[in-house]
């Protein structure tokens, strides 16, 4: 979807997209609150319960949670820092 965006032309200028780094931030708070509220509703229900009958805190997933949300944004700016030709061979 990145790609789509960054490669079409939009606009009755026919720019590119200027702010292709905030593309990830926006999906990744998107997948956030997904998961905010699928993490209410298996707690509302009791179905998230582990083997031992306890769910994991909210807080435990955390670097991972990091590392998805600024990950994709920091490689878009990488990229445009490498020439086409390194990138594709």
């Amino acid at each position: 979807m990145s790609e789509n965006f960054a490669v079409k032309r939009y606009g009755a200028r026919a720019e590119r997209m200027v702010h292709l780094e905030g593309l990830p931030g926006a999906q990744s708070l998107c997948c956030f609150l997904w998961a905010l509220a699928i993490l209410q509703f298996t707690r509302l229900t009791g179905r998230g319960k582990g083997v031992e009958g306890a769910s994991a805190p909210w807080h435990a997933y955390w670097k991972t949670g990091v590392a998805n949300s600024f990950g994709p944004a920091l490689g878009m700016i990488a990229l445009k820092n490498i020439t086409y030709s390194a990138q594709v061979g």
